[in-house]
């Protein structure tokens, strides 16, 4: 069977072929064209894309890579693309483009040192062999040659960060690029010079003079876009501005004089983002002129010409966003971000002024009523198309949604509504509720009829009541300021049940949900969950079981959802004040409450959930709807988070109303499945948004089974259980624990009668913080997470029982087999080694046991179970292998000459293979007897030219069990992967990897490498 490989890197390449798109991930290339997608071919490309251009003739693309650039032929009637030719440059290529008013074989590159290659592709067409049938795909043989016509180069030799090329000619071509001070420099390959600004002669190449210099930005210049006819130029900078400059043509209009100081004059500067901004682009709409802009904060903004901003929209889910390209047919922009998604998003609705952040501001009710000064304090929806309003006068009134045009259509009075003080309106399904001092009233109103029925309006409760809920049909629950709660039902509202309240400031009931007739969940103001069963028998009051303290902070829960409910547990969701959501798992059986997984959303208030994929809130004085599959759907600027508003939801068509200012808005918005594309669909990987630091295995679930399971950590403080298979990548589930990076992970398997496979995962990282969960596979194959306790480590050789100040490093776990306790080895970055014991059965408590200082920030640390030894490696290049208990230094020596990267062990018998890579760029196996404790080492210095980061050891066995060889696998900052066998001492290079910032590398028993750090690259290595 043939092993498939996966990569998810950095999405640089993004350029649009009339209505197809070309996308670059790593060094992978592909063209997605409606209902397909084409795969460049690769051969010995192994850096990343940075750009594609296409020649007008529309067969010919160009990609380039760094230092490297291929031709390719598009065979359209076969989908196929033909490699032509492959060069190299000896300097990084900024740009490329091809000339299409000369002959269309002709291109120019520009590299970062302003040196430009004016090339021509001869096409070689006698070299074409004939075409073979070979698995029902026609193979080409590479045909044709490129031939150098002009090497040039400017002036200025500054090291350039970007370049923006003009022109259809070469001696049309304008060169624009950004230096790292700022600056904006603008030359021509044209009237070379004979002397260079020393004097000196000038031979081989063309020298051209700088045009113009112009200080821009106050940081490295990251893009430039320039749209001639429109005479408008845009710079980004790592300064976080998108600047917009004036290009002033000479009295003919076609032509620019550069060195005139006064050519290029600055308009105005944006400020949307609030990190670099990477890319930019200019789209032409009709008559108009707009500017898109992506940064490194995730966000997109788009402006029109007079600067104003249209659009902020996160766009890759807190990924970077690396590139923009437009597609002016479709009014599409692509948007290439550090996890190698590609996203979609269509501005056609914005660029008509459509767009769905349109806010409709309803007719205010002093302009119709003789009352002056009275205005709508709360709003509720009492259906689809009705909306309730109270005024600040105590009075009722309705509005319906019917016409189009909402601005002039006034609130309509309903008379035999009672006046007094209310602090509450509620509305489901035509019932509306109003509460006040001792006081409840409830109504029916007819849709249809649209006439006011009073059901009940009588006292209840002792003080002011501050909530009502609609628990069920004709069950309702009201808590007023003092305490007291009552369960109502029936239209005469006689109390069901009275339920006693914790004392407390704020007791009254933010959030309410009947898990069954006697199961009560209750949320209240002072930050409490409260359980309640209902007793049996003739007394059926509610009794408080257990509670939770400040799951969401000091205010509770704004919703509890029933999300599963079986014979055995209930799952139910919980939202409040803080940018997480909580799911609680309450048994059935014992009725034990517990919080068993958390989730971040990008909201900071978050007041309900739609769905499974779509929550409401707040960000700021923003009314936000965010989607799990979208990313951000609607952000409406309402004046902040508030309890004036309400939304109703029916067949996809979102409706919010909120109260601002005195003023009620209204806004719909209509729900997609996933943002149209114009047919083109580009699947999305959910890995890290940050660089990962940590991979582990879980394994197989059974032996036929060829999945694997990931269990990975980032500096996105997340961490994410993936299902490997057949190239696919699969997002099983996320765990939210950590505040903030996870520095390492280790799991630990269980023994399950109840699920397939069970893990404990033991992870630590910054703010001192240990985080412990269960994962198990249901017997239906879903991912279940159990969060199991969060520690913040602290130093116990201080008085006060301080926190650790410093990350924690690394963890490894053993387990005393007799009383089944936790041994748990933390290496802390001030240079102490702790151990603590912990039960999965007391999961909140951890003991601390024992401790050691090294006076060195470890990096490493492993537990071998066998001999019972704990290695550990340092920043100084030491390891040290000590006992299980810290009693006994069995050894201490230097291994390199610094820091300590990578490590792996394997014990064989009577000895320990050490297989460890460094900052010194050297490769070492080191050898230990168990008895004699004597070391052999055996250096491979010549392998990396980088420091090593990744290695793993791999022994090879035979079909009967038996093992053979060991290997190890080695890979650095170079990216080159090398194969060593420790036996023999033999190695050789088997891959290259284009993952970033290399952290570390997994081998699976089928040769299958797994390649992690600014992405994750799986490779066969066999």
């Amino acid at each position: 069977m043939e092993i498939k490989s996966s990569l998810f890197s950095d999405a640089f390449g993004l350029h649009v072929k009339n209505n197809d798109l070309l996308i670059g991930v790593g060094n992978q290339a592909f063209l997605y064209t409606k209902g397909s997608r084409i795969e460049l071919p690769q051969r010995t490309r192994n850096k990343k894309v940075h750009g594609f251009v296409h020649s007008s003739s529309d067969d010919l693309v160009l990609l380039y890579s760094e230092n490297e650039f291929y031709i390719f032929l598009y065979h359209s009637e076969e989908g196929q693309f033909q490699l032509v030719y492959e060069g190299e440059t000896k300097d990084w290529i900024n740009a490329a483009t091809f000339l299409e008013n000369e002959e269309k074989t002709r291109f120019v590159l520009h590299m970062a040192h302003s040196t430009v290659l004016y090339l021509q592709w001869i096409s070689n067409s006698s070299s074409l062999q004939d075409s073979v049938d070979l698995d029902s795909e026609k193979k080409y043989s590479q045909r044709g040659d490129c031939i150098v016509l002009e090497l040039a180069c400017c002036t200025d030799y500054s090291m350039l960060y970007y370049t923006c090329l003009h022109g259809s000619t070469y001696d049309q071509l304008v060169i624009m690029s950004g230096n790292a001070f700022g600056e904006l420099l603008i030359w021509r390959p044209q009237f070379a010079i004979a002397r260079d600004d020393d004097g000196n002669e000038v031979s081989g190449s063309k020298t051209y003079p700088l045009l113009l210099r112009l200080q821009a930005h106050n940081g490295v210049i990251l893009s430039i876009a320039y749209n001639a006819a429109k005479q408008l130029l845009i710079t980004t900078s790592d300064d976080r501005s998108v600047k917009f400059w004036r290009v002033a043509n000479t009295e003919t209009k076609d032509y620019v004089d550069w060195k005139t100081p006064n050519s290029v004059s600055p308009m105005f500067s944006c400020f949307g983002h609030t990190a670099r901004v990477m890319c930019s682009i200019v789209m032409e709409y009709g008559n108009d002129i707009y500017v898109a802009s992506g940064g490194e904060d995730s966000y997109m903004c788009i402006w029109n010409s007079s600067g104003e901003l249209l659009l902020k929209r996160r766009q890759q889910f807190g990924a970077p966003i690396w590139q923009l390209a437009y597609n002016p047919t479709t009014s599409t922009i692509y948007s290439g971000g550090s996890t190698g998604n590609v996203l979609t998003y269509n501005v056609k609705a914005l660029l008509e002024g459509k767009t769905n952040n349109q806010l409709t501001q309803l007719c205010p009710l002093d302009s119709f009523i003789e009352t002056k000064n009275e205005f709508i304090g709360n709003v509720q929806f009492l259906s689809h198309t009705t909306i309730i309003g109270l005024s600040n006068r105590n009075r009722l009134f309705f509005i319906n949604l019917f016409t189009d045009s909402l601005e002039s259509q006034n609130w309509q009075l309903l008379d035999n509504f009672p006046s007094y003080k209310c602090t509450v309106l509620e509305t489901k399904n035509e019932i509306i509720a109003t509460c006040g001092y001792q006081r409840v009233t409830l109504h029916r109103f007819s849709v249809k009829s649209q006439q006011l029925e009073q059901l009940f309006d009588g006292p209840r409760l002792k003080g002011t009541i501050r909530s009502f809920h609609f628990l069920a049909t004709d069950l309702y629950l009201v808590s007023d300021d003092l305490g007291n709660c009552e369960l109502l039902k029936g239209n005469d509202l006689h109390v069901e049940a009275e339920i006693s309240l914790v004392h407390c400031r704020e007791p009254w009931i933010t959030a309410a949900l009947l898990v069954s007739p006697k199961i009560l969940l209750l949320s209240n103001r002072n930050g409490l969950i409260m359980l309640f069963i209902r007793n049996t028998g003739h007394n059926q009051e509610f009794t408080l079981i257990s509670q939770l303290k400040h799951i969401h902070g000091n205010m509770g829960s704004t919703f509890l959802n029933l999300v599963t409910l079986t014979s055995k547990e209930a799952c139910i969701l919980s939202g409040g004040h803080e940018p997480l959501l909580k799911y609680l798992r309450l048994n059935l059986n014992d009725y034990k409450l517990t919080i068993s997984l958390r989730k971040c959303v990008p909201l900071a208030w978050i007041e309900a959930s739609l769905s499974d994929d779509i929550v409401l809130g707040f960000n700021d004085n923003h009314f936000v709807a965010w989607s799990q599959e979208q990313d951000v759907l609607i952000q409406l600027q309402c004046g902040g988070g508030h309890r004036c508003w309400d939304y109703h939801l029916l067949d996809k068509e979102l409706h919010i109303i909120f109260v601002k200012q005195k003023q009620v808005f209204f806004h719909h918005y209509r729900l997609c499945d996933k943002e149209s594309s114009q047919g083109i669909s580009i699947p999305r990987n959910r890995w890290h948004t940050r660089s990962c630091n940590s991979l582990r295995l879980l394994g197989q679930i059974v032996s036929t089974d060829s999945a694997h399971f990931l269990a990975s950590a980032g500096d996105d403080n997340v961490i994410k259980i993936t299902k490997y298979f057949d190239g696919n990548a699969i997002q099983c589930a996320e765990v939210h624990t950590h505040i903030s990076s996870v520095r390492h992970l280790t799991i630990y398997p269980l023994k399950s009668k109840n699920y397939l496979a069970s893990w404990l995962i033991f992870s630590v990282g910054g703010r001192a913080q240990l985080c412990i969960n269960q994962i198990d596979r249901t017997q239906s194959n879903d991912c279940r997470i159990t969060e199991l306790s969060s520690h913040t480590l602290r130093n116990p050789t201080v008085a006060d029982n301080g926190v650790v100040e410093a990350r924690l490093m690394a963890i490894d776990v053993s387990r005393d087999a007799s009383s089944g306790y936790f041994m748990l080895y933390i290496a802390n970055a001030d240079g102490k080694i702790t151990i603590h014991r912990w039960q999965i059965e007391k999961p909140s408590t951890l003991e601390f046991l024992h401790q050691i200082d090294l006076h060195r920030c470890p990096l490493q640390l492993r537990w071998l179970p066998d001999p019972s030894l704990l290695l550990i490696a340092t920043t100084n290049g030491e390891i040290y292998v000590y006992d299980n208990e810290f009693r006994t230094k069995m050894l201490q020596f230097q291994l390199h000459e610094t820091g300590v990267n990578t490590l792996d062990a394997y014990v064989d018998r009577d000895n320990i293979h050490i297989l460890s890579g460094g900052d010194d760029e050297n490769v070492k196996h080191t050898t230990i007897n168990l008895y004699s404790m004597d070391i052999n080492q055996k250096a491979f210095a010549a392998l990396h030219n980088a420091q090593v980061n990744a290695l793993a050891l791999y022994c090879h066995s035979k079909p009967d069990g038996e093992k053979t060889d060991l290997f190890g696998f080695t890979c650095s900052m170079d990216k080159q992967i090398y194969r060593i066998n420790l036996q023999t001492s033999e190695y050789f290079r088997v891959g290259y990897t284009c993952i970033d910032d290399i952290k570390g590398i997994l081998i699976d028993e089928n040769q299958l490498a797994y390649l992690y750090g600014s992405g994750l690259q799986v490779l066969p290595l066999s």
